[in-house]
């Protein structure tokens, strides 16, 4: 279904890449577990480079502003911060995570309200913040006398999906970018004498998560509670065994080296994937 070109030309002629260890670069390693009784507070933003960064902000200073957002919350322990920033890879193709945690022993909530409370005039959505270093800074110094330890989240491995009888719904969803940010974005990937990563990068904002679920409102919330730089589209299809029809759409698709993230063609592909199930009417929404 999904083809080696397009007319566009804003998709890659093969497989794309996916991103490697730089030379020299030791993978990540699991973090020894914390104390008894120490919390996490957290700063979490997308790893993307400020040359990246200057790139788009020279064409586009929303769009710049909401790529380098940063996430202010609270983790109980360790174990729980770490499922939390798998749970918000899961949603975000196109850059890793780099944090920073602080390990303090304060009511967890009340130290995430006073942070909440000190940068309310960034605030963007949810728990994201438009943050400077200096106000980043102003985070860690207010724990300063506390451990704090940095590091970089990795995409999650291509999925295979268990192949198990329910009935629900699969799912082809897509970041819903403004026309605006839209033209940046293929502005850089249709450049030839711009970085590849860069190209790479934008490649992966324009992917399509092909995921199934029996709940589509519980779906949607966790879109919602992880993305705060555009909106997302989708279109539905209610099926017995969607698990099935899910791994079916993930083994005709390029695999965008990010989970169930996918490179999608539209209209072609959208159309595609309707006319194959025709009988059962697609529904078509926003997160």
């Amino acid at each position: 279904m999904a083809a080696d070109t397009n007319q566009t030309g804003t998709m890659p002629m093969s497989k794309p890449l996916v991103p490697t260890l730089s030379p020299g670069k030791k993978p990540p390693q699991k973090q020894k577990p914390l104390c008894p009784g120490r919390r996490i507070l957290y700063m979490i933003q997308l790893n993307l480079t400020p040359d990246f960064l200057l790139e788009i902000k020279n064409s586009n200073t929303n769009l710049w502003r909401l790529l380098r957002v940063t996430k202010v919350g609270k983790s109980e322990d360790w174990g729980s911060f770490l499922v939390k920033i798998q749970r918000l890879q899961t949603y975000i193709p196109f850059a890793t995570l780099r944090y920073v945690a602080i390990l303090h022993d304060f009511n967890a909530f009340l130290a995430e309200q006073a942070m909440h409370f000190v940068f309310r005039q960034w605030h963007v959505e949810g728990e994201w913040y438009d943050l400077d270093d200096a106000n980043r800074n102003r985070l860690q110094d207010r724990f300063s006398v506390y451990e704090k330890r940095r590091g970089t989240s990795h995409f999650p491995r291509q999925i295979r999906v268990i192949r198990t009888e329910c009935q629900g719904h699969f799912y082809v969803a897509s970041f819903d970018w403004d026309e605006a940010a839209r033209d940046v974005i293929n502005g850089i990937i249709n450049n030839p004498a711009l970085d590849l990563e860069w190209r790479f990068i934008c490649q992966q904002m324009l992917c399509s998560k092909i995921g199934s679920t029996t709940d589509l409102n519980e779906r949607g919330s966790n879109f919602i509670w992880v993305v705060c730089f555009a909106n997302v589209k989708y279109f539905a299809i209610q099926h017995q065994t969607i698990c099935a029809e899910e791994q079916r759409l993930h083994d005709s698709h390029f695999w965008s080296g990010a989970g169930e993230w996918y490179y999608v063609f539209y209209p072609e592909d959208e159309e595609d994937i309707i006319r194959q199930y025709k009988n059962n009417p697609p529904v078509y929404d926003r997160w």
